[in-house]
C-alpha cells in the first residue's frame, strides 16, 4: 500500500469531521475521489478487492470530537457488490470501529453487523446510500462496538434496511456506563425501512444524544424505544411511521422531543390492534413540544404512571384506529404533569372518542387551554381526582385546593361591615353588568337577608339588609359575564 501527500487546500471548510466529510461527499462523482482527496491535503490509499477505498487524514489542529489527535482519520468507501456482506462490513468496521470516519458514496452496501467505536462515524451522502442487511443477520444491524465504553459516535445520511427476519435497526446501548462523561452520540438524517424488530432502540445510560431528522417506516417492533435510564437526550424532527408496537415508547427520563411525530402505531401491515398508542410515556421529567400523534391504534399520547411530564402545543388526531376506547391524550395516574395548548380532532371521522381523558388518581396534574376533541366529547372523566382542568370548563379535583382570589382595595372579592343594615363598598372593579354575590360571615345585631341595593360603575356598590339593626360582616364576590 503506498501513500502520497499534498499541501492542504485553503478552500477546505472547517466545522469538524462531519462538515468536511459532507463537503467531500457533495463533490464525489464530479471529480475523481483520489484527486479530490489529494487536493484536500489528504493521505491517499487505494485498496484492491471489492470497491474503491481511499484513506484521508485532514491536517490541522482541534478535531471537533475533542480528541487529542491533531488530525481526523477517515476513509471514502464505495460499495463492493459483495452480497454476502463480508466485504462492505469489514471495510466500514475497519474505519468506524477504529474511531475514524467512514464516508460512504451512493450505492448499495451489503452489511451484517456494523460496530462503530468511540469517535467513529458512518456517514452517507443521503438517501441513496443504502445499507442492506444480509439474510441471517440477527440482533441489530448497527450497534456500539463496546457498549460499556463507546462514546461520541456519529451516524448520518443513509438509508438502512434491516428487513431480514427479526433484525432490528440501530441499537445504542451504553449499559456499562461508568466513563468520565456522557456518551453523547449523534444520529442525523437516517431512514430505517422495514426493520424486523425495533427501528431505533436506545438503552440504559445512552445519555446526552442528539437525534435529528431520523425516521422509520414499517418496524415490526417499536419505531423509537427509549429504555429507562436513557436520559438527557434531544430528539428533533423525528418521525415514526407504521409500527407493530408503539411509535414512541418513552420509558427514559429527562429527554426533550421537538416537532416529532408518531403515526400508525399498532399496525401490522393489514390491521390495527387495540393496545398500542402512538406515544407511550412512562418515564419522568420528559418534555414534548409541537409533537404529533396520528392514527394510533389506542391513544395518541398515553401518560401512563409518569411524573413531571410537560406537553405544549402538541396535536392528537384521529387516534383509536383499532376501534376500541382510544382518546387523544390519556393520563393514567400522572404526577405533577402539565398539558397546555394541545389540539387535534377527528377531521369529521369517528376516531378518538375524547380529546382528553383522566383515569385513576392524578396528583397536581394540570390541563390548560387545550382544544383536543373527540367524536363523543372533548373531555372524559373515568375515575380519580387530583387534577386541575381549565378550558372548556374549570374543574379543580385536587383535595384541599380551589379558587384563590386576592382581596383588598378595588378587587373582585372582599368583606364589608354593616352599620344599621347598610354598607357602601368603594370598589373601582364593579361594572354595570357585574354579578355580585353576598353572604354573611359573622352575624351581628339582628341579621336579615342581603341584597345589592345600588351601584355606581367604576366607583362603588351598596349592600342593604332587610333588618335595620343588622351589623353583620358580609363577604362579597364580583363576577363578570362572559
Amino acid at each position: 500500500m503506498s501513500y502520497q501527500t499534498a499541501q492542504p487546500d485553503s478552500a477546505l471548510p472547517s466545522g469538524g469531521a462531519l462538515g468536511r466529510a459532507s463537503w467531500l461527499a457533495s463533490r464525489i462523482g464530479s471529480v475523481s475521489r483520489r484527486g479530490l482527496l489529494r487536493a484536500a491535503g489528504a493521505s491517499v490509499a487505494v485498496v484492491g478487492g471489492g470497491g474503491l477505498l481511499e484513506g484521508f487524514s485532514f491536517s490541522g489542529k482541534g478535531a471537533s470530537d475533542g480528541s487529542a489527535s491533531g488530525s481526523t482519520p477517515g476513509l471514502v468507501i464505495g460499495p463492493s457488490g459483495d452480497t454476502t456482506g463480508a466485504t462492505d462490513t469489514a471495510a466500514i468496521n475497519a474505519v468506524a470501529g477504529a474511531g475514524g470516519t467512514a464516508l460512504l458514496t451512493n450505492g448499495t452496501y451489503y452489511v451484517t453487523h456494523l460496530l462503530p467505536g468511540s469517535s467513529g462515524a458512518i456517514i452517507g451522502t443521503g438517501p441513496n446510500t443504502l445499507l442492506q442487511a444480509v439474510s441471517g443477520t440477527t440482533g441489530y444491524a448497527i450497534a456500539l462496538k463496546t457498549p460499556a465504553s463507546t462514546q461520541q459516535i456519529m451516524l448520518a445520511g443513509f438509508t438502512l434496511k434491516p428487513n431480514t427476519g427479526t433484525l432490528g435497526g440501530i441499537l445504542i446501548d451504553n449499559t456499562g456506563y461508568g466513563t468520565s462523561s456522557d456518551s453523547q452520540h449523534t444520529l442525523e438524517n437516517i431512514y430505517i425501512l422495514d426493520a424486523g424488530a425495533d427501528a431505533f432502540h436506545f438503552g440504559a445510560n445512552a445519555r446526552s444524544m442528539r437525534v435529528t431528522n431520523c425516521r422509520q417506516y414499517n418496524a415490526v417492533g417499536a419505531g423509537f424505544w427509549l429504555e429507562a435510564g436513557c436520559t438527557d437526550s434531544a430528539f428533533t424532527g423525528c418521525i415514526s411511521g407504521p409500527s407493530t408496537q408503539y411509535a414512541w415508547n418513552v420509558a427514559g427520563w429527562n429527554n426533550f422531543f421537538t416537532s416529532c411525530k408518531g403515526f400508525y402505531a399498532g399496525w401490522n401491515g393489514s390491521v390495527f390492534d387495540t393496545s398500542h398508542s402512538a406515544w407511550e410515556i412512562t418515564g419522568d421529567y420528559n418534555t414534548f413540544a409541537s409533537c404529533s400523534a396520528q392514527n394510533g391504534a389506542l391513544h395518541g399520547f398515553n401518560l401512563n404512571g409518569c411524573s413531571n411530564v410537560a406537553m405544549a402545543g402538541c396535536c392528537a388526531d384521529v387516534n383509536n384506529s383499532g376501534g376500541s376506547s382510544g382518546v387523544g391524550i390519556n393520563t393514567q395516574v400522572a404526577l405533577n404533569c402539565t398539558i397546555v395548548g394541545c389540539t387535534g380532532d377527528n377531521h369529521g371521522g369517528t376516531g378518538q372518542l375524547y380529546g382528553l381523558q383522566v383515569a385513576g388518581t392524578q396528583t397536581n396534574t394540570t390541563f390548560f387551554a387545550n382544544t383536543v376533541t373527540g367524536s363523543t366529547a372533548a373531555f372524559n372523566y373515568v375515575s380519580g381526582d387530583g387534577y386541575l382542568l381549565i378550558g372548556p370548563n374549570v374543574e379543580a379535583k385536587v383535595s384541599g385546593t380551589g379558587l384563590l382570589v386576592k382581596e383588598g382595595a378595588n378587587r373582585k372579592q372582599g368583606t364589608a361591615v354593616l352599620a344599621a343594615g347598610t354598607a357602601t363598598v368603594a370598589d373601582t372593579a364593579v361594572t354595570a353588568s357585574s354579578r355580585i354575590f353576598l353572604t354573611s360571615q359573622a352575624d351581628g345585631g339582628t341579621p336579615g337577608f342581603l341584597r345589592v341595593s345600588a351601584r355606581t360603575p367604576g366607583t362603588s356598590f351598596a349592600i342593604t339588609s332587610s333588618s335595620g339593626t343588622d351589623t353583620s360582616i358580609v363577604a362579597y364576590e364580583i363576577f363578570e359575564t362572559g
